[in-house]
């Protein structure tokens, strides 16, 4: 015979013995006397405020508000704070997580206990089996708390409150973010090679003592800064992050008269020496060779220079019985102009002219100096002159490049430090042609690179031309081109520029020349022993993850853990009026409606103490009052409907 024929028919024969039983087989609900007695003792009722009081709730509901302060803490103590500053393993967003992790139990633990309180007093009270259902099943089914309508209760606001407890995670989550931003500085120590004195730089063509050629050394090296927009390649070493320092070095120190400043209408100007030009080359007008000398000045009106030339001093020679020498020095003349058309007549162009004139005296200078060396995957490299943590950080409030403003009293830009003044000499009046020079080159350099004019003349109909050269473009303030009818052109102090010019001002670009030289970026002087290099002391900033917290989120979250926490409480109303300790245990609640196999009045402790060790079986049932139904029984009461399924055991379906 087939196994599962054979199987079956045994099966079936356990199944006929067991509809041969009779109701006198005494049930698993008959208890003698003394287990009776036994189960009333233990199911004894005593209601009352501290014996009933649920621990374990109002303990949950307590700790998920420490979670919140200790979620609140963490986002106030990080807000703002470097990484390098927070515990590594432990960053904020894993704490809060952590917290709300622990925050969604205890709500799992407190709702638990504050439905089972309210069910059970909700039984307490007396209601029918339909309230009683609807009532469990608020607390499995959101469907049947969102179709509650006016069978909405306290069970059913504590199990939606169970749903709503994601909302305070997710705002809690988004309080905190990060960003980058510059760590605490620190100190370090950096060294490169910086000349103190003057090199040669250029050689002179005539006894103009004028440098006619640069030295292929100093001329790579302004081509290097010239191409690097104020960003010069960096020699330091020791340098990790931005690094602040001051280097001593050669350069000038400027010493500027105070400006001078007219108040003219330079169209109006040209015009009217246009007017004349064209007079006297008509012949009606007759001029002396010195006023037409000074029409000619007055037709050509500068609106913008830098001039730059050298200028020598007799100085005492090295010894007191050796002659007298030449120090040299070099001067500056700068000029701007700044007008505005008339409304009326556009030709006149009423504005201001101002002239200054400074003296560039060689001098031993400590430049303020930024290094920003990073390593990595996004290597970067490069070399700030004039840069200091002031300016550092008003550049990261003002969102741009600040640099420090020229000082007439200082001599120099604002952070920079003119230790000595030196003497750069010649023997005799000028230097010979062929020999090299340390000024010339320097005078050369600066006129090549910052040197500018514009110039404006009036052209009779075709109006108002203007001619610039050199760097006067950058230092035009006009956002618009003017037609050739007007001549309102203004210009920025090329000294200090206004906050419209996107040029640095001629001060920091003749540091950044001076630097360059002194430190010989390209590294092609012969003269120079690079290895030479000198230690500074530097303050380091470095780049760094940064927190950030959103208060408006955190209180968003506070109030919604505090408004959750609220909709459970009242389901705890009334627990006093319990005489035990209650749950919503299937066999718990199967034991009050006196079920027989469970049949016992205690609590669930008790149910599984007195009546866990039964075994029970769910089927149909073959014996009994309950016979031909299916229900949960003994195992011998049950008859099983598909014994192929799961096998099954002689004597024991």
């Amino acid at each position: 015979m087939d196994p599962i024929a054979r199987e079956t028919a045994e099966q079936h024969e356990i199944d006929l013995e067991k509809k041969t039983f009779t109701t006198n087989v005494r049930p698993v609900s008959s208890s003698d006397d003394e287990d009776s007695h036994e189960a009333n003792a233990d199911a004894a009722w005593a209601p009352g405020f501290w014996i009933r009081f649920p621990w374990v709730g109002f303990g949950a509901l307590l700790l998920i508000l420490v979670c919140s302060m200790g979620s609140v803490l963490t986002l106030m103590l990080s807000r703002d704070r470097s990484e390098t500053r927070w515990v590594k393993k432990l960053p904020p967003n894993v704490i809060l997580n952590g917290l709300n992790n622990v925050q969604n139990l205890c709500f799992g633990l407190a709702i638990g206990n504050g439905i089972a309180i309210a069910w059970w007093r909700k039984t307490l009270r007396g209601a029918t089996i339909h309230e009683l259902h609807r009532s469990w099943a608020f607390s499995t089914s959101l469907k049947d708390i969102a179709f509650a309508a006016k069978y909405f209760n306290i069970i059913a606001l504590a199990a939606l409150t169970a749903k709503l407890t994601m909302i305070d995670g997710m705002l809690m989550q988004k309080a905190t973010t990060t960003y980058s931003n510059v760590d605490l500085p620190i100190t370090s120590n950096v060294s490169m090679f910086a000349n103190e004195t003057f090199p040669s730089t250029g050689v002179i063509s005539s006894r103009t003592s004028r440098s006619g050629s640069l030295l292929p050394w100093f001329m790579t090296d302004l081509v290097m800064w010239s191409q690097s927009g104020g960003l010069l390649p960096s020699t330091f070493q020791g340098c990790e992050g931005r690094c602040f320092f001051k280097v001593p070095a050669v350069g000038f120190a400027l010493d500027c008269e105070d400006p001078v400043t007219e108040q003219t209408d330079l169209g109006l100007i040209t015009m009217a020496a246009s007017g004349e030009i064209s007079q006297v080359n008509q012949g009606s007008l007759n001029v002396t060779d010195a006023e037409m000398a000074l029409i000619l000045a007055n037709y050509t009106q500068t609106l913008f220079s830098i001039r730059f030339d050298t200028n020598s001093t007799s100085v005492p020679g090295p010894d007191p019985d050796s002659n007298s020498t030449m120090g040299q020095y070099l001067t500056m003349d700068v000029t701007y102009s700044a007008a505005d058309d008339a409304v009326s007549d556009q030709s006149r162009c009423s504005g201001k002219w101002v002239k200054q004139h400074c003296e560039l005296r060689p001098a031993i200078i400590n430049y303020p100096v930024m290094v920003q060396s990073y390593s990595g995957l996004h290597a970067i490299e490069g070399l700030t002159v004039g840069d200091t943590q002031e300016s550092f950080l008003a550049d990261a409030t003002n969102g741009g490049n600040v640099y420090p403003l020229y000082s007439i009293e200082l001599s120099q830009q604002a952070g920079y430090d003119v230790i000595e003044r030196v003497n750069v000499t010649t023997l005799g009046s000028y230097e010979q042609g062929g020999d090299q020079t340390r000024l010339g080159g320097v005078l050369q350099g600066l006129q090549e690179y910052l040197g500018a004019s514009a110039d404006m003349t009036y052209e009779g109909a075709t109006g108002f031309a203007v001619n610039q050269t050199g760097v006067a473009q950058h230092f035009l303030l006009n956002t618009e081109p003017l037609t050739s009818q007007q001549c309102g052109y203004r210009y920025t102090d090329s000294i200090s520029p206004g906050d419209q010019s996107m040029m640095r001002s001629v001060v920091q670009q003749i540091n950044e020349i001076m630097f360059t030289l002194a430190s010989d970026l390209s590294q092609y002087d012969p003269n120079n022993q690079l290895d030479a290099v000198t230690n500074h002391t530097a303050i380091v900033y470095r780049d760094s993850i940064h927190y950030s917290t959103n208060i408006y989120y955190m209180i968003g979250a506070m109030i919604s853990t505090f408004i959750c926490v609220l909709c459970v409480l009242p389901s705890y109303w009334g627990f006093w009026q319990l005489g035990r300790k209650v749950a919503l245990s299937p066999f718990e609640i199967a034991a009050a409606f006196r079920s027989p196999v469970v049949n016992h009045p205690g609590t669930i402790d008790d149910i599984l103490k007195h009546r866990g060790h039964q075994p029970v079986q769910y089927g149909n049932i073959v014996s009994g009052d309950a016979s031909g139904r299916l229900g949960v029984a003994e195992p011998e009461y049950v008859e099983r409907a598909h014994p192929k399924l799961f096998g099954s055991r002689k004597g024991n379906a």
